[in-house]
């Protein structure tokens, strides 16, 4: 009875206690809707980064699939090792070298004249793959070297499943394998991964 005169006498501060208890939940309401559409932001935005992800990988696979293709179809054989720029190379299971008839600016084949083509990791960033030519005087290709993949995660050429490394004779290679796993993190414990195996027929076979 006592509290209800007091409500009764003062109707101002019954009023005020109700609109602070008003402004709290709505204060809490708001809160939460904020978190959820924050949380849906981040997810959506985490989404976009994998596809986006995904997109790029997949790009960079087939591109240098491209590559791999022209060589490996063009090439007459592979070469145990190899000696460019003072640099010494051997096929391997992250090494290839590719050796193919010579050609001319129209794209002719020139008889008694090779170039070399090279595979290999780059030594300075492990998870890059180089190109690098070694072209004949005659020929119209240009020697030099490129960067063709990155973000590699696992590599290896292979021959009916057997890493090049372990093939004791190459002249029975006929046809090469490019087994690749590619990697590229978004966050500290998550990261987006790509596999591929692709069989390639050499020139020769």
């Amino acid at each position: 009875m006592k509290l209800f005169g007091f409500a009764k006498c003062c109707p101002q501060l019954s009023r005020a206690g109700h609109t602070m208890l008003e402004v709290l939940l709505a204060a809490i309401l708001g809160l939460v809707l904020l978190t959820a559409v924050y949380s849906l932001h981040l997810v959506t935005e985490q989404s976009f980064q994998v596809g986006e992800s995904s997109i790029e990988l997949m790009g960079g696979a087939n591109q240098a699939l491209e590559i791999f293709e022209r060589d490996i179809r063009a090439a007459d054989q592979l070469v145990n090792s190899r000696t460019i720029d003072a640099e010494s190379y051997a096929t391997g299971t992250e090494q290839l070298i590719l050796e193919l008839p010579s050609i001319d600016s129209s794209g002719n084949i020139i008889n008694g004249t090779h170039d070399y083509i090279v595979y290999f990791r780059d030594p300075l960033k492990l998870s890059g793959l180089i190109r690098k030519i070694d072209a004949n005087i005659a020929s119209s290709r240009t020697s030099g070297e490129r960067l063709i993949l990155n973000n590699i995660d696992t590599f290896a050429f292979q021959s009916e499943g057997t890493n090049l490394s372990d093939v004791s004779n190459l002249n029975t290679v006929n046809n090469i394998e490019v087994a690749c796993g590619l990697k590229k993190w978004l966050w500290q414990s998550r990261g987006v991964d790509w596999n591929a195996n692709y069989k390639i027929r050499m020139r020769n076979q």
